[in-house]
């Protein structure tokens, strides 16, 4: 979402961003399956639980699953996955 806000409303001096709902009604959020809905829900879960035993635990592969479900989900190719991850860092 950062990188679709940054490509669309831009930053503030400073680089701050103003959301506001108007701008949020738009974002362009795809249906998922329910599966698939089901299998994001387990990930956020399982990432939820595992910091709320440890804090400092390393959740980077189930970040990275639910990057890969919602690329898939926005249909993106390796090139736009690409720019969204080079925009994010």
């Amino acid at each position: 979402m950062l990188f679709y806000v940054q490509k669309t409303l831009g930053s503030d001096e400073g680089g701050f961003i103003r959301l506001f709902s108007i701008h949020v009604e738009k974002f362009p959020i795809p249906s998922a399956p329910a599966p698939e809905k089901q299998a994001l829900e387990g990930l956020v879960d399982r990432i939820l639980k595992a910091k709320k035993a440890d804090p400092a635990a390393d959740i980077s592969n189930q970040e990275l699953e639910i990057n890969d479900r919602v690329y898939r989900l926005y249909g993106l190719a390796k090139e736009d996955i690409k720019i969204v991850e080079e925009a994010g860092q």
